[in-house]
């Protein structure tokens, strides 16, 4: 297995956004089906670095006025 290493995690007005570079496909493709039941969770991946951000409560607040 190959370790994943993490480059970046900071906050974005209450929301966290993580970032990790060097990821092969296949490593994706197992967090995302770890945080298949994880509602609100959103992954990007794309060249070989994954993005993952979790709304914070702000962010749950206003999507619920919105809705």
């Amino acid at each position: 297995m190959i370790p994943i290493r993490l480059l970046h995690s900071h906050s974005i007005e209450e929301d966290r956004l993580t970032i990790y570079p060097d990821l092969e496909w296949q490593q994706f493709k197992l967090i995302q089906v770890g945080f298949a039941k994880s509602h609100g969770i959103r992954l990007s991946y794309s060249h070989n670095t994954l993005e993952i951000l979790m709304p914070g409560r702000n962010h749950e607040v206003f999507s619920r006025l919105i809705g």
